[in-house]
């Protein structure tokens, strides 16, 4: 969905909900700063996304509470069937961080991993 940069009536109420005080030329400086960014955000959004075909779905995935997560160790847990053999068959492993992360920077962590796990390539006798 397109962005737009905002009127000069929305920039004076944003600054006012946070305690700024504007004058016209502020407004209208800051308008025209704005402009290059929102059109460059504009064209990235326009682009297609192409991701590859996804060879290992995911499940959807669960927040574990309870006995099940009880240090709070798990944002949340997801089961990836890969391929029927190779150095990761049977394996558990954990992605981790020490950051704060919200939904959408998980969500975009997941979407990335299975990207990576898409172009992995399948192990064969010869590579085992």
């Amino acid at each position: 969905m397109a962005v737009q940069v905002p009127t000069e009536e929305q920039l004076r109420e944003v600054a006012a909900d946070v305690g700024l005080s504007l004058t016209d030329a502020d407004v209208k400086s800051y308008i025209d700063l704005m402009r290059g960014s929102v059109a460059a955000y504009n064209v990235v959004d326009a682009m297609p996304d192409n991701l590859p075909r996804v060879k290992y779905p995911r499940t959807p995935g669960y927040r574990p509470t309870g006995d099940e997560n009880k240090h709070n160790a798990w944002y949340v847990k997801t089961k990836v069937e890969g391929a029927a053999r190779g150095k990761l068959k049977g394996k558990t492993f954990r992605i981790s961080n020490m950051g704060d992360e919200t939904d959408e920077t998980i969500a975009a962590l997941l979407k990335a991993f299975d990207a990576a796990l898409a172009e992995t390539p399948k192990a064969t006798a010869e590579t085992k």
